[in-house]
Parts: C-alpha cells; structure tokens; sequence
C-alpha cells in the first residue's frame, strides 16, 4: 500500500500570505485594503478599526495629560510672585489661616466683608491698586457675578479712583488711561486667579475653570505656602527675590493640585468622545462606500456586501491614523490636529471609491 504523504503545515496558505502581503500593501494602497476587505478574517478587521480610532487619539490625550493648572503663568507673572508673597505673609503674620479640611476652604476671620479684600497691596511709586486678595461664600451665579464685577472694576492711572459711568460719559473717546488690578479669589470649593498685565486693563492670564480643593492636602494654606521663607512681616518680601520664588511655587503647586480631579475628567471625557467621533466616522464611511458601490454599472454591487465595505473602511483608516498621529504631535493643541484624522480619512474613503470602486462608464 503506498504511503500517504503528510501534509506540511508549515507552510503559509497562498490566502494567508496574499492577506498578510495586502496589509502590508494597504498602507499605501487602496486596492490591497479592498482585497482585504474581502478575504481578511474579521479579527484582523476589528484590529485595524481599533489602530484606526485610538492611534489618532494619542497627541490629545498626552497633551492633555500634560496639562497643569498654573500654565496660564507661562507667559509672564506681572507682579503676582511678589504680590501674592506679600499677602501671604501679611495674613500669617497677622493671625489669619486659610485652612482647607477635606475638601472645603475656611477662612478665620469669619465677620470680615465679603465685598473688601482680605488683602490689598498697593504701588507705592505711583499709588495705584495693582493687586488683591479676596474670601468670598458665593456660588454658582453669585460668584460670576463677582468674578465679572472684578473684571469690568477700571481705576485711573496714578490714581485709586474707579473709572466709573460717569467717567465714561465724559470721555467718550477714551483718552483716560485705565488699569486692572490682578486678584485672587477663594470660596470654600474653589480658587479664581486673574493676571493683568501692569498698569492697563489687559488680562494676561487666568485660572483654568473646575479648579476645586478636593485633591489639595488638607491644613493651612498660609502655612503651607510660608514655610521655609526668611521674611516674616510685608515689608522684609520686598526686596527677597528668593521668598518670592518659593512662596510662588508653592502656589502654583496649590493651583496644580485643585486642578487634578478637572484635568482627569476633561481628559477622559474629550478622549471618549474624539473616539466615539472617529469610529463614527468610519463605520459612515464603510456605509458610504457600501451605497456608491450599489449602482447598476458599478461591477462591485455583486462582490461587496455591508460588511466588505466595512472591512474596507477599517483598513483604509491605518494610514489616516498614523499621519493623524505625526500631525497632533507637530500642532499639539491645534484644531487641525485634532481634525486631522477626520479630514485624511474622508479624502482617503472619497478617493478609493472615486478610482478603485467607480462604476464603468
């Protein structure tokens, strides 16, 4: 009896090493991502939707976990450093704590008015305002409002004087030069930081929205913030660049920490939807491929059904997310490269079913 042979199965199927020779192909080419589509098994399909909805979202979300509460000093302080140092230790050596407790904010002198800075600092060159610090209880619209208040308070150069309705009336052209002192204010929940820059009414930069004390460590925050400094009254900080950085960064960490529980969740919330979007976007443009391709004169109506286009889709988006990914990195926190992925797909998908899938003319 003769001997049977046995089979080799070693040896790659000529189906297995055309796939694997397509996916290769189908970075750059459309045909071999259509050949795929219908010869690929489906894990392989889902595993390029996957490539395809999460690479893009890399840049984002780095850049957003990169993020950090005090940013909005990156471009300059203006005279907060030694502003807010100055408070500091005036409060401390006054006997005020702003002591935080699980999660809310106290301050000690609770009869104080909530309308009057619980400090003020002015220059002493000119006599202006050019800075304060305020406790309130307000919530919600309240502290809107006076957030607001504070922001559209002018004062007159070289003066205290509020640039008030009637100033306006009166100088309709406005040649009356105008300042907005930078401020602080606390709640029990939260912490509203606006720069200016000196001596106009320019804002240089503000607290992100969200901030909260949840993540901050519990105890006095003047404390906290005055630890370590060689001045102890108002009038040693002046002149000590070194108190000033110090009592500065523990004030940007404070900024960094009350910003932790937003960044968290616009991080995931923003990641969540931009995948939502772009697996939105391919399964519409697999479902765009599948109706261009049902013409009576388009010869693939009777080899592409629902899900071949689908597969399509899926494979054409690797090359789209990978140049999605380039792109995010170079316009980090640029719209374009957000939208890259959505806009090289489109074209991709548009220029696949315009030259490989049109029907006979």
């Amino acid at each position: 009896m003769a001997k049977k042979l046995k089979k080799d199965k070693s040896r790659m199927s000529p189906k297995t090493k055309n796939i694997l020779i397509n996916t290769f192909k189908g970075i750059i080419s459309n045909q071999a991502c259509i050949d795929n589509g219908k010869e690929a098994p489906w894990w392989l399909a889902i595993l390029f939707l996957l490539f395809g909805m999460i690479i893009p979202l890399i840049p984002n979300f780095v850049s957003l976990n990169n993020a950090y509460g005090a940013s909005f000093l990156s471009s300059g302080t203006f005279g907060l450093d030694s502003n807010i140092t100055k408070a500091s230790v005036a409060l401390k050596a006054d006997g005020k704590s702003l002591n935080i407790n699980d999660g809310l904010l106290s301050y000690s002198d609770t009869a104080h008015n909530q309308a009057e800075p619980i400090y003020r600092s002015t220059d002493t060159r000119y006599g202006e305002y050019n800075f304060a610090m305020y406790y309130v209880t307000y919530k919600g619209d309240d502290l809107s409002n006076f957030i607001n208040k504070l922001t559209q308070t002018e004062y007159i150069l070289e003066s205290k004087d509020v640039y008030d309705a009637a100033a306006k009336e009166a100088d309709p052209e406005g040649t009356v030069k105008r300042y907005i002192p930078s401020f602080v204010v606390l709640t029990d929940d939260t912490m509203v930081v606006a720069v200016y820059k000196s001596r106009t009414t320019t804002r240089a930069g503000n607290t992100p929205g969200g901030l909260n004390w949840q993540s901050t460590a519990n105890g006095d925050l003047l404390v906290r913030v005055t630890e370590g400094l060689t001045s102890t009254t108002e009038a040693d900080v002046s002149n000590n660049r070194a108190d000033w950085e110090k009592c500065f960064n523990s004030w940007k960490g404070i900024i960094n920490e009350a910003y932790l529980m937003q960044k968290e969740t616009t991080k995931w919330n923003t990641t969540l939807i931009y995948l939502g979007v772009y697996g939105g976007l391919i399964f519409f443009l697999g479902l765009m491929l599948f109706l261009l391709t049902r013409g009576k004169t388009n010869p693939f109506s009777s080899t592409l059904n629902f899900w071949h286009t689908q597969k399509i889709a899926y494979f054409l988006s690797f090359t789209p997310a990978v140049l999605a990914l380039i792109l995010g990195f170079i316009f980090a926190g640029n719209i374009f490269g957000q939208m890259g992925f959505i806009m090289l797909m489109s074209l991709r998908a548009m220029w696949a079913s315009m030259r490989q899938l049109r029907p006979i003319q």
